[in-house]
């Protein structure tokens, strides 16, 4: 008889379970976190995101986890409003290098490679 339901399968690998993400909050470091690269400039923070037609900041990765160092990135998710431009972000990315003096990466959900989507979102904290 023929299946009700179509079981997706990797096709390398032919394990049913591929294309379900194995999500969990990965445990804090005892890095630098929020308070100590965020915290000082978070209003000056917010005040950018609003002028280069965004909202809803969020931040993950190494900063999110309290494992940053020195020389660590500012991964920062963000929604722009419908009329902003790729010249909006450039914008917001120097202006927030600016401030924060180190590297920052600045990306909506949908620019997120799909495998790593899931795990971004789920340990992003709002500013």
């Amino acid at each position: 008889s023929p299946r009700k339901q179509r079981i997706g399968m990797c096709p390398r690998c032919k394990s049913r379970f591929w294309d379900v993400p194995l999500l969990r909050k990965l445990p804090r470091g005892t890095g630098l976190g929020i308070a100590e690269v965020i915290g000082p400039h978070r209003e000056e923070i917010r005040r950018l995101v609003r002028q280069h037609k965004a909202r809803r900041i969020r931040v993950f990765g190494s900063v999110a986890r309290s494992s940053a160092d020195p020389r660590s990135d500012v991964d920062f998710l963000v929604e722009f409003r419908a009329d902003a431009s790729a010249y909006d972000q450039v914008e917001l990315i120097l202006d927030l290098e600016k401030v924060l003096r180190r590297k920052v990466d600045v990306t909506t959900e949908a620019s997120l490679h799909w495998l790593v989507r899931p795990q971004a979102v789920l340990e992003a904290v709002t500013l």
